[in-house]
């Protein structure tokens, strides 16, 4: 309805190339559609809103999210209280599972490599989080001074193991290129960018 229109979030400068967080804001809705999430930078920090589309309420208020020092990336997991999180703390881009009600995050990747474009996938005989990283590959060392490969590939973690050391696969190995922003596509496949032969498709990959 263009007649009644809302405004959920009024903030910055009127000048794009002013703009000091010209990433923000981050939206995200769950699976429903029938709540946005939005990430937003307001007085020198992160905040959450959240927008219940049906009964037309914030039911989530400028929700600061401390833990973090920039957000690149953000999805709803599996529910409607979880969001998937690619988040930069200390200098350092990791995967986040973040709960909305008790303002917890939950670190799932924790290396110097680039961890982008996380989304949570179910397939019959494995479940986790696919992303897109720069890491050399899956049993690539973590240490301060490992150096990341030239080219983003996607892998698979598995997020439901809470020890320190979780297990991680390569999904793709482009020599040329990146291939970035994966998704579940079916019950077997995974759908990338990739701009390998100069030019961005979209490509499915086979689990």
């Amino acid at each position: 309805n263009f007649l009644n229109r809302k405004v959920l979030l009024k903030y910055g400068t009127r000048s794009y190339e002013n703009e000091q967080n010209p990433n923000y804001p981050i939206l995200a809705w769950d699976g429903k559609g029938t709540r946005l999430a939005c990430i937003y930078w307001k007085e020198g920090k992160l905040r959450l809103f959240v927008y219940d589309v049906m009964n037309r309420i914030k039911i989530v208020k400028d929700q600061e999210l401390h833990q973090f020092d920039q957000v690149q990336d953000m999805k709803y997991m599996l529910d409607a209280n979880t969001l998937l999180l690619s988040a930069v703390k200390a200098g350092q881009s990791d995967i986040y599972v973040y709960k909305i009600d008790k303002e917890t995050a939950q670190q799932v990747t924790n290396d110097v490599y680039d961890d982008l474009d996380a989304s949570f996938v179910a397939f019959p005989n494995k479940t986790g989080i696919i992303y897109a990283s720069n890491r050399p590959n899956a049993a690539a060392a973590t240490s301060s001074d490992s150096l990341p490969a030239k080219h983003f590939n996607i892998f698979m973690v598995d997020n439901w193991n809470q020890s320190e050391f979780k297990q991680i696969s390569q999904l793709t190995d482009l020599k040329f290129g990146n291939a970035r922003f994966p998704s579940q596509y079916n019950t077997s496949h995974f759908t990338f960018v990739s701009d390998e032969n100069g030019i961005n498709n979209r490509y499915a990959g086979f689990f």
